[in-house]
Formats: structure tokens, C-alpha cells, sequence
């Protein structure tokens, strides 16, 4: 008993410690709040009571909590705070922040939540929505305008537990920058950044270009090693650009997220060495749609660059071809290290593609298109992998190399399992393999709730 007593007794002063080490500011006006922020120790939290907020102008500069102990800025409750009109925060070289349960209902032309060379902050359970006629990113990473000295780099944030919704014109939802130099001779992204357990929804009509969900890095930062991981998130009615995630740097992974009734790809566009692993696509039914005259199509992976592995991932009912095809190998204009202009497709060379299910799409694997006109991709595949896989289906095959481009002998085969059924068969040039290249045997597939 007398045990007990202490350890309440214990429990109650470094509760009391806690509240008065680490008081919580309510606090409703925009200037008021950067002020104390800019200022604030280590652990301090700040309320803003619920409500609606036009034009609320949340700028934090050089504000840093610690590790154990960082500032935080919440709304009363999740949800129960609504910002409206220009409202924006922007958080310049801060460290260790959270801004948590806010709803951003806003117009205008600003991007919602910008961090510039700021790290360890984590934007969570809010819910982003942005009327506009302008292209915007919603939220953006990056380093600080007009600094090109690497002197503060942006690293080691999170974006999790959000809402992302109804975006209708170019810019992504979230867009992954860095830093460069002044000539963009070095460009350096921002590193181990992590997007997890958000959901993605209506992002349409198709634009041309840059209204991916997610963009990972662009073409003059494709060297440089990201270290992002995109994991547990949801893209459903994601339709605004070809490629729904565009990853275009190095050393990423993406892994766990659910695609669903989505025109378009997960796109390794630039660089190398990056992971897809154990992600869900499904069609959905979804019918085809049209932009420009051209068909577009509920997609799977497409891959340039070298050294990457697409492991584990699960495709069903998807209905893309050539750039959208459950897997698409296309051929591409550059080999890696040999061209400067880093806006080209490298050809993939030196990928792994182990372990994936591909169940009763309208395509299957697709190799070797070659983009025919003014800028041909006649670049061919190097040193493809594609082994212990199952690939199923009831239309076309399981294999097509587009245009009779079977690659030589690039694309080399192991223990696969392909079982066409219908009016399917296993290649569009009527090939074999060997039996220890492609068994052509039923899987026993069955099916279990939506898989």
C-alpha cells in the first residue's frame, strides 16, 4: 500500500513537472502566433482555438524544439480549426516542429505548407484542399530561396496521417525538392523525408505535365540520393498526370501504398537505385479514359534508370498498355553516365522485377517500346531480371515485346510462373521458355476478400 501511494504520489509531480515546464499557449491571431513561436523554448505547445482563420499567415523563421522535446502548434481539436482564403504556413531553417489537426479549405495562388531548409518537422492528421486556377504546389520541401551555399538543407521530415484532396489544376500534393548551387551544376534533394499512412484522392482532369500526387526530386537533382520512403498511403481517382508518383532521384523507397482506380503509373522517371515493394494496383473496373484524343489507363510500374528492385508488388484489373502496362520496360533515348541532359529516359539497365502477382489485367509485362518519330527511344534494355513472378490473364499476354523488340537476350527469365487463359496467350511472338524460365502452369490462385 504504501508502495502504491508513492508511485501516485511520483506520477502526479512529474505530471505537475511537465504542465509547468511546458505550459500550453492559446493563441488565435497569425502575427501573435510567430512571434511566440519564433521565440518559444524547446517544448512549448500552441493552441488555436477552433474556429475559422481567412488569410491566416502562420511565417516561422529560425524556430527549433529538440528531439525529446519539439514545438508544437495544434488545433483545439483534430479537425475543428478551418483555414480559409491566402491562408499559408511557411517554416524557414526550423527544426523539430509539428503542426497537427488543421483543416486548410483555402483559394488562391500559395502553396499551403512550405518547409525551407528546415528539418525534423512533421505535418500530421490535417486535411489539404486548395481552390485555384493556378499551378501550385501544396506542400513543398526545399531549401531557402536564393541560398545556394548547402549551408541549411532541408532533412528528416514527415508527412503523415493526411487528407489530400480535389486538386484540380498542375502542381502536386506534395513535391520533395532540395538545394542547389546557383548554376544548378549541384543539386542536392532533401533526405530521408517520409510520406506515410495519407490519403490521395481526386486529383483530375489529366494534365499534360507536373500534376503528379507526389513528385520525388526533378530531372537536374537526379543524381543525388533522396533516402525518401513513401509507405501506407492510399491514391485513389488519381488521374492528373501520367505518372501518379514521379520519382526522379536516387535511393528511394516505396512500399505498402494502395493504388486504386488511378489513370497512370508509379514512375521511376530519373534516377537509380530505388525500391517499389509490396504495393497494391487495382483497376478497379475503372473504365479507360481520353486526353487529347489519346487513351489513357489505370496502370502499374514504369521503370528507367539502373540498379532498381520492384519486389513483392500485386496487380489486378488494370488496363494499361505501352506506358501504363502492369509493367512497362520501354526502351529509352540515353544510357546512364553517358548524356548530360538529365531530362532524357535512361534506359533501364541493371533491374530486378522478383516476386510480383499480376492477376487478370488487360495487359501483362510490356518490353521494348520503342516511341516511334522525332525523338525515338532506340536505346535497348540491359541486364533485366524478371524471376519467380505470376502472371495471369485472359486477353493479350503475359508477355509483349512491343514492336518484335525482344531485347537480344537482355531480359533473362527464372522460375517464373505464367498461366494465359481465354483468347491470352504467353508471348505476343509466339516464344517458349524453358521450364526453368517460365512454367506455364495454373498458380491456384483463389480469391480471398480483394486479393
Amino acid at each position: 500500500m504504501k508502495t502504491f501511494t508513492y508511485s501516485k504520489l511520483l506520477l502526479f509531480l512529474c505530471t505537475c513537472c511537465y504542465l509547468s515546464t511546458y505550459a500550453q499557449t492559446t493563441v488565435s491571431d497569425d502575427k501573435e502566433l510567430r512571434d511566440l513561436v519564433n521565440s518559444a523554448s524547446a517544448g512549448s505547445v500552441f493552441i488555436i482555438p477552433n474556429g475559422t482563420y481567412r488569410d491566416f499567415e502562420a511565417r516561422f523563421s529560425d524556430a527549433k524544439g529538440t528531439p525529446g522535446n519539439p514545438i508544437i502548434i495544434k488545433a483545439e481539436t483534430i479537425g475543428g480549426v478551418t483555414f480559409t482564403k491566402e491562408s499559408v504556413f511557411s517554416l524557414k531553417r526550423c527544426e523539430h516542429i509539428v503542426l497537427e489537426g488543421f483543416v486548410f479549405d483555402c483559394e488562391g495562388e500559395n502553396t499551403l505548407v512550405k518547409l525551407e531548409g528546415s528539418n525534423n518537422i512533421r505535418i500530421t492528421r490535417n486535411v489539404f484542399e486548395l481552390k485555384t486556377t493556378v499551378p501550385i504546389k501544396w506542400v513543398f520541401i526545399g531549401g531557402i530561396y536564393n541560398d545556394y551555399t548547402f549551408q541549411h538543407t532541408s532533412h528528416h521530415n514527415r508527412i503523415d496521417h493526411n487528407i489530400f484532396q480535389n486538386k484540380t489544376t498542375p502542381g502536386h500534393y506534395i513535391t520533395i525538392d532540395g538545394t542547389s548551387n546557383q548554376d544548378e551544376s549541384d543539386s542536392r534533394q532533401s533526405q530521408y523525408d517520409r510520406i506515410d499512412h495519407n490519403y490521395f484522392k481526386n486529383n483530375s482532369p489529366r494534365a499534360k505535365n507536373e500534376q503528379e500526387s507526389i513528385r520525388i526530386g526533378w530531372s537536374q537533382m537526379s543524381k543525388s540520393s533522396g533516402f525518401t520512403i513513401v509507405e501506407h498511403n492510399l491514391f485513389e481517382d488519381c488521374d492528373g498526370d501520367p505518372e501518379i508518383v514521379s520519382v526522379k532521384s536516387c535511393d528511394n523507397i516505396i512500399r505498402h501504398n494502395t493504388f486504386r482506380k488511378s489513370y497512370g503509373t508509379l514512375s521511376f522517371r530519373h534516377g537509380n537505385r530505388n525500391r517499389a515493394e509490396g504495393n497494391y494496383f487495382f483497376g478497379d473496373n475503372k473504365p479507360n479514359g481520353t486526353f487529347e484524343s489519346s487513351t489513357i489507363h489505370t496502370g502499374g510500374i514504369r521503370i528507367y534508370g539502373t540498379d532498381h528492385v520492384i519486389v513483392n508488388n500485386y496487380m489486378e484489373g488494370l488496363k494499361g498498355t505501352i506506358w501504363n502496362a502492369p509493367i512497362a520496360l520501354t526502351q529509352g533515348d540515353a544510357i546512364d553516365g553517358n548524356s548530360t541532359n538529365l531530362t532524357k529516359h535512361f534506359r533501364a539497365e541493371r533491374v530486378t522485377i522478383a516476386y510480383n502477382t499480376l492477376v487478370n489485367n488487360t495487359y501483362g509485362i510490356e518490353i521494348g517500346y520503342d516511341k516511334p518519330g522525332r525523338n525515338p527511344y532506340n536505346v535497348k534494355l540491359k541486364d533485366i531480371t524478371i524471376a519467380n513472378n505470376i502472371v495471369t490473364g485472359s486477353t493479350n499476354s503475359m508477355i509483349s515485346y512491343i514492336n518484335g523488340n525482344d531485347q537480344g537476350g537482355e531480359v533473362k527469365f527464372f522460375n517464373n510462373i505464367m498461366y494465359p487463359t481465354g483468347s491470352a496467350n504467353l508471348t505476343s511472338d509466339g516464344s517458349t521458355f524453358a521450364a526453368n524460365q517460365v512454367n506455364e502452369i495454373n498458380p491456384g490462385l483463389t480469391f480471398d476478400g480483394t486479393v
